[in-house]
C-alpha cells in the first residue's frame, strides 16, 4: 500500500505523484516514445491522437493563418491562440470598447444529428466568446450554409437538414436570450453530402472585461488550481476530434452517436451569469489578472487543461474529482466533449470565492444533475501533464509534446486578381 502525500484539495503532491505506479496499458507512437523513453499508456495515446487533430492543435491552420494574414495592428487585441478575437471598436466616456467575434465551421455532428448538433455548435462558439470577455455573447448570427440538395448522390436530405440545423442554431440561442441573425446559403455540387454550417458569434464589452487564456505567472506555479465548472462528465462527443478529421462514414453509428452532444442552453446561461459575477468581483478587488478562463470544446477537459498551460508551467488532475454521474474511464473524463463546460486556472487564495458563486450563489448543483464547480487539479513548475486516476498514473508527459500537432504542407499562392466594374 502506498501513501500518497495530498494537498488540502485531495491533488497528489509531485513527490506523491512520483511515486505512484503507471497505468499497464501501452501503446506505440514513434515520436513520444523517443521524448519519454517508453511506450505510451493506452490513455496517453488517446489523448494524444487527438490533441494531434486538426480541429483541437490547429497544428497546419494556425500556421499558415498567422504567415498569410494580419495579426497585428493598432486596434487588435486578441486573435489566433485567444478564445476569440478582439478589436477595439470604439472609445467613449474614456473607455475602450471592445468588439469580440469568432465564427465556428460545423458539419459532422450537424450532418449525423442536425438539430443537437448544429445548437451544441452554437453553444461552442458562444463559450468562446464568454471565455474571452466574461459576457453573454450579444448575437449569433449564420454566416454561410453550404450543401446541395439536388445534386446529391447520396440522397441525403439536404432541405430537411438545412431546417433542422438552422432551428438548432437559433434554439440554443433564443433559449439563453440572444437574438439570432439570418445569414446566407449557397447550394453547390462540391458539397454534396456535407451540409457544411457556419456560426458567428459577437459580443461588445469593455476593454478590461478581456480575460487571459494561460495560466498567469504573478506568484509561484504551486499557487494556482484548476476548477472545473458545469456539467457532470458523460461519454458525449467521445471521439470527436478524431471524428471531425475523418470522412464521414454513415455506417459507423457508434462512432457518430459518440460524436454528437446534448444541449442544455439553460444550464450555460446559468454559468454564464456565474462567470459575469465571478470577473466583476475580480475587477472591482483587484484579483482579475490572477485568473485565466477557457472553454470546455474540442477534446473537452483535456484540451480546456493543457492549452492554458505554457512554459515550466505544468499540472496534476486528480481524475478522481471531477464530477460524474457514473464511473467513467479516464479517457472519458478526459476527451468527452460534454457541454456547458468551462475551466479555471485560479490563485489560490481566490478559489474558494470562485466555488461559493458557482455553488451556492448560482446554484449549478440544483439546474443540473451532478452539474457543480470543484477543484480537480493544481499547477507546478514541472512543465508536465499529469493525470491521475485511481492511484495510478495514466498520464504524464511534456505538456508542449502532448499539444503539438503535424504541420501538413498546403501549396500556397496569390490569388488571381481580377479587375470588375463597382455596381
Amino acid at each position: 500500500m502506498i501513501d500518497i502525500e495530498y494537498d488540502i484539495y485531495r491533488i497528489p503532491t509531485i513527490a506523491a505523484v512520483s511515486r505512484l505506479p503507471r497505468a499497464l496499458f501501452t501503446e506505440d507512437d514513434v515520436r513520444l516514445e523517443k521524448v519519454l523513453g517508453r511506450k505510451l499508456t493506452f490513455t496517453e495515446r488517446s489523448a494524444a491522437d487527438s490533441m494531434a487533430s486538426e480541429h483541437a492543435s490547429y497544428g497546419s491552420s494556425r500556421f499558415y493563418l498567422k504567415t498569410l494574414l494580419p495579426v497585428s495592428g493598432p486596434n487588435h487585441l486578441s486573435a489566433i491562440g485567444h478564445e476569440a478575437a478582439s478589436v477595439a471598436f470604439l472609445v467613449t466616456n474614456g473607455k475602450t470598447i471592445v468588439l469580440s467575434y469568432s465564427s465556428e465551421s460545423h458539419n459532422a455532428p450537424s450532418y449525423v444529428c442536425p438539430h443537437p448538433g448544429a445548437a451544441t455548435g452554437t453553444g461552442g462558439d458562444e463559450r468562446d466568446k464568454i471565455a474571452q470577455n466574461a459576457k453573454r455573447v450579444d448575437a449569433v448570427y449564420e454566416t454561410r450554409r453550404q450543401a446541395h440538395p439536388h445534386f446529391n448522390t447520396a440522397n441525403d436530405p439536404i432541405l430537411q437538414h438545412t431546417d433542422e440545423t438552422t432551428k438548432g442554431i437559433a434554439d440554443y440561442a433564443n433559449a439563453m436570450g440572444i437574438p439570432h441573425g439570418d445569414g446566407s446559403i449557397k447550394y453547390h455540387p462540391g458539397f454534396t453530402g456535407n451540409n457544411l454550417v457556419n456560426v458567428m458569434g459577437i459580443s461588445l464589452t469593455e476593454k478590461e472585461r478581456l480575460m487571459s487564456n494561460k495560466v498567469p505567472t504573478i506568484d509561484r506555479p504551486e499557487k494556482y488550481v484548476a476548477i472545473y465548472i458545469g456539467k457532470a462528465s458523460d461519454t458525449t462527443g467521445i471521439g470527436g476530434t478524431k471524428f471531425a478529421s475523418q470522412a464521414i462514414d454513415m455506417t459507423k453509428t457508434d462512432l457518430n452517436e459518440k460524436a454528437v452532444q446534448a444541449p442544455d442552453p439553460h444550464l450555460q446561461e446559468a454559468e454564464t451569469r456565474g462567470i459575469e459575477i465571478v470577473v466583476d468581483t475580480a475587477i472591482s478587488e483587484g484579483w482579475k489578472t490572477r485568473m485565466s478562463i477557457k472553454d470546455m470544446g474540442a477534446a473537452g477537459l483535456l484540451c480546456s487543461t493543457v492549452e492554458q498551460l505554457h512554459g515550466n508551467i505544468g499540472v496534476t488532475i486528480n481524475g478522481d474529482l471531477i464530477p460524474q454521474n457514473n464511473s467513467r474511464t479516464s479517457m472519458e473524463l478526459l476527451e468527452a466533449e460534454t457541454q456547458e463546460r468551462f475551466l479555471i486556472y485560479i490563485h489560490e487564495d481566490y478559489a474558494q470565492r470562485v466555488l461559493d458563486i458557482f455553488n451556492n450563489d448560482i446554484g449549478l448543483p440544483h439546474i443540473n444533475k451532478g452539474a457543480c464547480a470543484k477543484i480537480i487539479g493544481r499547477c507546478n513548475d514541472t512543465g508536465r501533464y499529469v493525470f491521475v486516476r485511481n492511484g495510478v498514473i495514466d498520464v504524464d508527459m511534456p505538456h508542449e509534446d502532448l499539444a503539438s500537432g503535424p504541420l501538413l504542407y498546403r501549396h500556397v499562392k496569390e490569388p488571381e486578381m481580377k479587375r470588375q466594374e463597382l455596381p
